[in-house]
């Protein structure tokens, strides 16, 4: 069965940031709670979870106005971090290519990620994801969606390509979304520490460390 579309996560996927996500989180949980946040919890609970939701889990019974403002909080530690880092932001390794070739091949791309539209607006900017994926197919936590799978139906329906489509992703939680999706092929980037879970989901065709051989995985879907 072809596929007819592409999906990709943002976080962990296109941008190897999730150490930065553990750093701020940590630090985030440490000032509100008391208690850090393992790059263990981070993988298996927290990835693909928008904020608002993982606040709620670490700091429960406060108010709508307080998460926003702890949210918004995070993610500009978060940015400045970004920013911060050697050689500056860069996308992941193969996947300028990939995106050159399926825009090649007039295959729509739409991204779906849990970060709020100030960090979407950031990776446009920075990354000049432009080139690829049209602002009005990018989903992200606008809340709306609770978990992940319903954003990839959301975007996979922005592009009309039904649920036949490949997604790109390394969180458990986005894994587990995406596998939701009936027609649905995975390309995950690897975590040593979800390599006991990837058994788990057929729908993984494979688990590279970044997109520099996913070509030849690729051009046969579609």
């Amino acid at each position: 069965m072809k596929l007819n579309g592409c999906v990709t996560d943002f976080n962990g996927t296109l941008f190897f940031d999730t150490p930065l996500h553990v750093q701020v989180w940590n630090q985030m949980a440490l000032e509100l709670t008391g208690h850090g946040i393992t790059a263990e919890e981070m993988q298996t609970k927290y990835c693909g979870m928008n904020n608002l939701d993982t606040l709620k889990i670490l700091r429960p019974g406060m108010s709508d106005d307080w998460y926003t403002a702890q949210s918004e909080e995070k993610e500009r530690r978060y940015r400045e971090a970004a920013l911060q880092m050697p050689g500056g932001p860069h996308l992941t390794p193969g996947s300028e290519q990939l995106f050159d070739w399926l825009k090649e091949h007039q295959i729509p791309i739409a991204m779906a990620t849990a970060s709020i539209r100030a960090n979407v607006d950031f990776y446009v900017s920075t990354f000049h994801l432009d080139r690829w994926i049209k602002e009005e197919d990018i989903v992200y936590d606008d809340g709306r969606f609770n978990e992940k799978e319903a954003m990839y139906r959301e975007a996979s329906r922005r592009i009309g390509c039904g649920t036949s489509v490949l997604i790109l992703e390394d969180s458990l939680s986005g894994i587990k979304g995406a596998s939701g999706l009936e027609d649905a092929k995975l390309l995950i980037i690897d975590s040593p520490l979800l390599r006991p879970y990837y058994p788990q989901y057929p729908k993984i065709l494979k688990v590279m460390p970044d997109f520099t051989e996913a070509l030849p995985v690729v051009e046969p879907l579609f």
